[in-house]
């Protein structure tokens, strides 16, 4: 079974006040990373191995805003690689609709 999960991260650390009020819209500007998650969830979170029905990946959606509100992807590994190739599958055809 897939779980998606969506994260709010940030990579460039606060100096001065006003880097911190300029930093505020994006720091809490996760709706892209939680739409997708919820997609996702819709669409592939009931998926599983055949082989292996109770392996559970994990899955972490990342909006960094740092990087021009690109979207990350990283999971953890997978039980076998028939589920690897489903899970990049999944990972390709998101990008495609979520640029």
């Amino acid at each position: 079974m897939i779980q998606f999960r969506a994260i709010r991260r940030t990579l460039v650390p606060d100096n001065t006040m006003a880097d911190y009020i300029h930093n505020l819209p994006n720091r809490y500007n996760n709706s892209k990373a939680e739409r997708i998650a919820a997609y996702l969830t819709n669409q592939f979170g009931n998926e599983s191995c055949s082989h292996h029905p109770d392996h559970m990946v994990e899955m972490n959606i990342e909006s960094r805003s740092e990087e021009g509100e690109v979207v990350l992807y990283n999971y953890s590994k997978p039980c076998c690689d028939t589920f690897a190739k489903r899970i990049q599958q999944i990972i390709s055809k998101t990008k495609q609709m979520f640029p």
